[in-house]
């Protein structure tokens, strides 16, 4: 789109708000915040963190001691991504319009006078499939398992022994799946994380991120390699499960699935930024093993990736509320690392397995201890449940007709 850029941080006002050129839009803009606000809140956060003498301690020893192994798909195509160099081959907009400043690790919070609109576009064309995406120079080392793009880690304690270990896997590229040869759910950006929940230094349970929502185990059912437990990246949409193959998800018969296999092993514990985050002041210190780590990038309330392209772009399609391509996702913020249950989202029942998931094979649930839970087989759905399953099948299959038909 034509028009002046809003120019975000060369303003000589405090209260910078759109001009005339973006307000006009289809966006329905909302409170733009105050930029005096959002610097008074990060030299805040300077001064809680230079009090506390710049970072946090060390990590806890068990974090690291219990730390996830991740198997990278063999035939990935989009392997995993470093954050700064996100920043910097992205550029922030409002509605496909540039703002007119760089992002980097040390400013991206500053951006939030925009948040929720503000996006993270690329300056390239994904559909070109620029190395930058693709990362390939960031496959993990065969022998040592170190990964050049830093992984995240962000440990969090709750009180009365529990601590949660989050560790967050960034891709610059998310590639959607494919049913009946009609690929959707393209996006720019990919945060996917694991979470270790511990008792007294004693790892309970794991969660792992898939799609909008994941899957919960006991500690004892999950495979090792040594202490550590082995989890698997599936190819393209980089969701994480436990054991590798082919794991079907939504639709029934394989017709939507991730596939994982024993692909290049990445262990995040010697190549991360590593960070805790208090819940009592809502404040992120480095560890000390990296006291400068940067910390703007972490409150930063806009999406990691491109805007959903209009349908009149030539790169976009969808139907029945899917699409080719859409928006890139938030960061690890909007994770809830204060989560209650070890499920991501607290106001859903949380299950936690007690076998590994192979496929939708049957397995047992355990209930949270955490939030009540349920003891049921995958089995046993509803009549309501079987209809939606089917309806959903059902439109699908009209969808890819008519994208084939008309494409």
């Amino acid at each position: 789109m034509a028009g002046q850029s809003p120019g975000l941080l060369r303003q000589g006002s405090d209260n910078v708000k759109p001009g005339d050129d973006v307000a006009a839009q289809d966006e329905k803009w909302g409170d733009w915040g105050d930029l005096a606000e959002e610097k008074r809140k990060l030299e805040e956060r300077e001064r809680l963190r230079k009090e506390a003498g710049g970072h946090s301690g060390d990590v806890p020893s068990y974090v690291l001691e219990y730390a996830p192994l991740i198997h990278l798909y063999s035939k990935e195509e989009y392997w995993p991504g470093d954050i700064d160099l996100h920043l910097r081959r992205t550029v922030p907009q409002l509605n496909f319009t540039d703002v007119g400043e760089e992002a980097t690790l040390d400013n991206l919070s500053l951006f939030n006078q925009y948040a929720p609109y503000i996006y993270l576009t690329s300056k390239d064309d994904p559909e070109a499939h620029p190395g930058w995406l693709s990362a390939r120079f960031n496959i993990p080392d065969t022998k040592t398992y170190k990964c050049d793009a830093p992984g995240t880690l962000i440990w969090v304690d709750k009180g009365n022994g529990v601590v949660d270990a989050f560790w967050f896997y960034f891709y610059s590229y998310n590639l959607g799946n494919v049913v009946f040869n009609v690929r959707f759910g393209n996006h720019v950006g990919d945060w996917e994380h694991s979470m270790v929940r511990f008792v007294n230094g004693k790892p309970k349970w794991m969660f792992l991120s898939q799609h909008a929502g994941g899957d919960a185990y006991v500690w004892d059912a999950l495979e090792k390699q040594g202490k550590r437990p082995v989890i698997y990246s599936a190819i393209g949409t980089h969701a994480n499960y436990a054991t590798a193959g082919k794991q079907e998800y939504i639709v029934p018969l394989g017709l939507l699935a991730d596939n994982t296999d024993t692909g290049p092993l990445w262990d995040l514990t010697l190549n991360s930024r590593m960070y805790n985050y208090n819940l009592t002041n809502k404040l992120l210190l480095p560890a000390a093993n990296n006291p400068e780590a940067p910390i703007a990038w972490f409150y930063f309330d806009g999406h990691w990736g491109d805007k959903f392209y209009p349908f009149n772009d030539t790169r976009q399609y969808g139907l029945l509320g899917e699409a080719h391509y859409i928006s890139g996702p938030l960061g690890p913020r909007w994770k809830n690392l204060g989560r209650k249950t070890v499920c991501q989202r607290d106001d859903e029942e949380c299950i936690i397995m007690t076998q590994l998931r192979y496929g939708r094979k049957r397995w047992e649930w355990e209930a949270d201890p955490l939030d009540g839970g349920l003891d049921v087989p995958w089995w046993a759905l509803g009549g309501l449940d079987w209809y939606l399953v089917c309806w959903f099948m059902v439109e699908w299959v009209v969808a890819v007709f008519v994208i084939h038909a008309f494409k």
